[in-house]
C-alpha cells in the first residue's frame, strides 16, 4: 500500500491533498483504522527509499564544476533527478562513481587499476 501511495504522489505531486483524502477514505472504508500507525511507518520507510532512488549520488576524487556534474548526469541517464549529491573521496584517484536508481557506474581510475591488477594476476 505504501509503495502505491508513494508512486501516486510522485506521479501527481500537485494532487497530494486529493490522494491523502482518498487513501484515508480507503483505510476507513476497509476497516483499517487500527492499522494506520503501521501504514504510516511503512509509508515513511518507502518514502525514504523512494527519495534515495531519485537522488543522483556522485563520488569524485577532487572538486568538480557544475558543467562536470551535468555531463555525469547525462552520462548515467539521470533525467531530472530530485536531488544531486556530490561527495569527494581522494582514494578514487580520478574519474567518478555514480549511483542512480538501482545502478552503480564506476568510472574511477581506482576501479581501472584494480581491473588491470586482476587481469595481470591471471
Amino acid at each position: 500500500m505504501s509503495k502505491a501511495i508513494v508512486s501516486l504522489v510522485s506521479k501527481n505531486p500537485h494532487d497530494t491533498s486529493r490522494i491523502a483524502d482518498n487513501v484515508l477514505a480507503f483505510i476507513h472504508r476497509h476497516g483499517l483504522d487500527t492499522q494506520l500507525p503501521s501504514i504510516l511507518l511503512a509509508l515513511k520507510r518507502e518514502s525514504v527509499v523512494h527519495a534515495h532512488r531519485e537522488t543522483l549520488s556522485i563520488q569524485v576524487s577532487h572538486p568538480v564544476s557544475n558543467t562536470d556534474v551535468e555531463h555525469i548526469q547525462k552520462f548515467v541517464g539521470a533525467t531530472a533527478p530530485a536531488h544531486i549529491q556530490v561527495s569527494q573521496d581522494a582514494r578514487l584517484i580520478g574519474g567518478f562513481m555514480a549511483y542512480w536508481k538501482d545502478r552503480k557506474i564506476d568510472a574511477t581510475i581506482l576501479y581501472s587499476l584494480e581491473r588491470l591488477r586482476e587481469s595481470l594476476q591471471k
